[in-house]
């Protein structure tokens, strides 16, 4: 019984995760409230803003989705809640390996790299221990779980359409929006550990 709950509740919470309304929503919200409350940390998971390439269009695409750090990378996971197949944007970087987080009101160019062999066994551990659910949704999914590493792109810009009209991102610096919505650099160093503070509670 309680496996059957346990299992009910990892379904519940992968599907509204997956939701086309929540998917809509949440960079709206997060970007308003600046990734405040469950916007920006939920079952105790950390919440990002992941910016991609559309490998069809060439469109920006920006995704929520839980993080878990890493030094000064972040693991997000291309569970899809459970789906048979892997989250746009899995395929998105894959085709385009170059991303841009939004972490509250910061932001950073990202290159993405798919783990593999030790290294994805030891980052499964690590975000099967804060989240238990994606165990759950290994096995309904009967496929392999992406995990892809971002790291600090120190020679990129982050993600722009094709017609070129992007200019937010500076390589490898955080970036903060300021309350009268300018943009102010935070530095260039992409070798420091990430820091991440406590959210607010409600």
């Amino acid at each position: 019984m309680r496996d059957r709950l346990r299992g009910a509740w990892f379904r519940a919470v992968g599907v509204a995760g997956v939701n086309p309304i929540s998917r809509r929503l949440h960079p709206l919200l997060y970007r308003w409230t600046g990734g405040a409350w469950l916007l920006g940390r939920s079952l105790g998971n950390l919440t990002i803003l992941l910016t991609t390439t559309g490998r069809h269009t060439g469109q920006l695409r920006v995704a929520a989705l839980w993080a878990y750090p890493d030094g000064n990378r972040l693991v997000v996971v291309g569970s899809n809640g459970g789906s048979h197949h892997a989250p746009a944007w899995v395929l998105n970087l894959r085709s385009r390996p170059e991303g841009t987080v939004e972490l509250r009101r910061e932001r950073r160019a990202m290159r993405a790299q798919e783990a593999a062999g030790e290294e994805y066994e030891r980052l499964w551990q690590l975000v099967n221990a804060a989240y238990p659910g994606y165990e759950a949704y290994r096995e309904w999914a009967h496929r392999t779980i992406p995990l892809v590493v971002l790291s600090p792109d120190s020679a990129a810009a982050g993600p722009q359409p094709r017609d070129g009209r992007n200019g937010q991102h500076r390589a490898g610096c955080w970036r903060r929006r300021t309350r009268d919505g300018d943009l102010a650099q935070q530095g260039a160093s992409g070798d420091a550990k990430l820091s991440v503070a406590p959210a607010p509670r409600l």
